[in-house]
């Protein structure tokens, strides 16, 4: 945070209020997350931080724009089950789980980020500076999530033979509507030894095959 201040913002800013031929004089204004209570200091800048609480009240992220993705990665993640199951004769859904990795997810993310409509990004603005957005219509944070909606069901009608043939719209709309609490250390330490575990238990279950076969 303290890089980006010094090296980024203020070296910026300052290019920026020259070419105007204005003072530098800026005023900076902050959620007050942990880190940005870092030594910002800095002659010509007024920091002012953001009331506790008010992220998902102020925040064009939180206005729409995490609602958005996460309707597009819940779309985008059955697609991705979908031709996954297409391209391979022996697919199982605990074999797909289970190779699902970090670069799965991103590539996930890059697919959708390319579907993602800047017309979108900029209702999302809707609720608190209506003058910023452009008169769009069909790209709405809400109208995103329905067709998201329409378009799991029809790639779960696929899939009704893997267990998703039970799904629902609320199932749909609150999973993507959870707010998820950050994992603790506690969390992430028991997701660690629950990996843990099963890996041990499917070794083990290899070696006793691997023996009865002997």
């Amino acid at each position: 945070m303290e890089y980006w201040s010094h090296q980024s913002f203020i070296p910026q800013v300052r290019l920026y209020l020259a070419d105007l031929d204005m003072e530098f004089k800026v005023l900076l204004i902050m959620d007050n997350a942990g880190d940005h209570t870092l030594n910002l200091y800095h002659k010509g800048v007024q920091l002012k931080f953001l009331p506790p609480n008010t992220t998902s009240l102020l925040q064009t992220m939180d206005q729409g724009m995490i609602h958005a993705f996460k309707a597009f990665y819940t779309r985008n993640s059955l697609q991705h089950l979908v031709d996954a199951m297409d391209h391979d004769s022996e697919f199982t859904l605990k074999a797909y789980w289970r190779n699902f990795t970090i670069a799965t997810c991103l590539s996930v993310i890059d697919r959708l980020l390319k579907d993602m409509k800047k017309e979108t990004l900029n209702a999302c603005w809707s609720k608190f500076w209506l003058d910023c957005v452009h008169n769009y219509t069909g790209f709405s944070p809400q109208k995103i999530q329905h067709s998201a909606i329409n378009k799991v069901f029809q790639l779960a009608r696929i899939l009704s033979c893997q267990g998703f043939d039970d799904i629902t719209e609320d199932d749909v709309c609150t999973l993507i509507d959870a707010r998820s609490d950050p994992l603790t250390d506690q969390d992430l330490e028991n997701l660690t030894k629950s990996a843990s575990e099963e890996e041990d238990t499917s070794g083990s279950g290899e070696e006793q095959e691997q023996e009865e076969a002997a």
